[in-house]
């Protein structure tokens, strides 16, 4: 009995023990304009703007991003309906934005505007960095305006105000996350009328343990069947 109880310790350690994969994605871009980390398909160059920027060629499709084996889809809504995403690499607006300001360049998400992050699985979202529009992390204000107050929505739910996170201690001044957000989608969105903002970089890690308790719980099932099988003979 102490062999299977043994072994049962030893199943739980490595069901709890996985590391979990994590990978930092930086939108913004070197200082020769080329991508720290680029979309992987669906890319119209430029944008009818300065430099070397990515934009969606399909926007309902978005850009899919992959790294150290974490996939997501980020897509560029205005209200319901999707429009052209922006990864700014060039220039004072640097990061992931949204195009659809009756052909004006602007490359932040402003008020009516959101960014939609979709994972397949349950990640967790930290180091939220967030840029003012002259390359300054918000909050702050820049050639384009303050970043003014920034929305979160997790898995379709309410819209967390960026003012609320601060109370929360979520995010701390500068956009950097304290604490962890959970989720499989996470949209942002612009709050604040001639305000907006884009988003630098942040860094997702999976979540393996509920993953690791099915192998877990099948695993006690089957010695325990195995000790009464050896019992009863």
């Amino acid at each position: 009995m102490s062999k299977v109880l043994g072994a049962i310790a030893g199943l739980a350690t490595l069901a709890f023990a996985s590391q979990a994969s994590a990978a930092t994605f930086v939108f913004d871009g070197n200082a020769d304009g080329s991508p720290v980390d680029a979309p992987i398909s669906n890319i119209a160059m430029d944008c009818g703007t300065i430099g070397q920027d990515f934009c969606t060629d399909n926007d309902a499709l978005g850009f899919d991003y992959s790294k150290d084996g974490i996939a997501f889809n980020v897509v560029a809504r205005l209200g319901d309906a999707t429009t052209e995403l922006i990864q700014d690499l060039v220039g004072p607006n640097q990061g992931l934005g949204a195009l659809s300001e009756g052909g004006q360049t602007m490359d932040q998400i402003n008020p009516g505007e959101s960014i939609l992050i979709t994972f397949e699985d349950e990640v967790t979202l930290s180091d939220i960095w967030l840029n003012d529009g002259i390359s300054q992390d918000c909050p702050g204000g820049g050639s384009e305006g303050p970043c003014g107050d920034v929305g979160i929505s997790i898995d379709g739910g309410s819209v967390v105000s960026f003012t609320e996170f601060l109370a929360q201690g979520v995010l701390g001044d500068g956009g950097g996350a304290v604490l962890a957000l959970v989720g499989t989608t996470f949209e942002f969105f612009a709050l604040t009328a001639n305000a907006g903002y884009s988003i630098e970089q942040f860094t997702v890690s999976d979540v393996p343990v509920p993953a690791a308790l099915p192998l877990l719980i099948s695993g006690i099932a089957g010695l325990g069947f195995a000790a009464r099988r050896r019992k009863s003979a």
